[in-house]
């Protein structure tokens, strides 16, 4: 199951990607204007497109 994570850029949101990530889990983040501080290409996590 891949969890979705409102708000992936800011601080909560990229630590629970982190958290997820570490846990195994598949994760999609969105986020307001840009990926702040995640390496999405890095973490499991996916930008939503607009």
């Amino acid at each position: 199951m891949t969890l979705l994570i409102v708000g992936g850029s800011g601080f909560p949101g990229g630590e629970l990607v982190r958290l997820a990530a570490a846990a195994g889990r598949t994760t999609t983040a969105t986020f307001t204007t840009e990926p702040g501080g995640l390496d999405f290409a890095g973490d499991s996590a996916r930008p939503v497109p607009r």
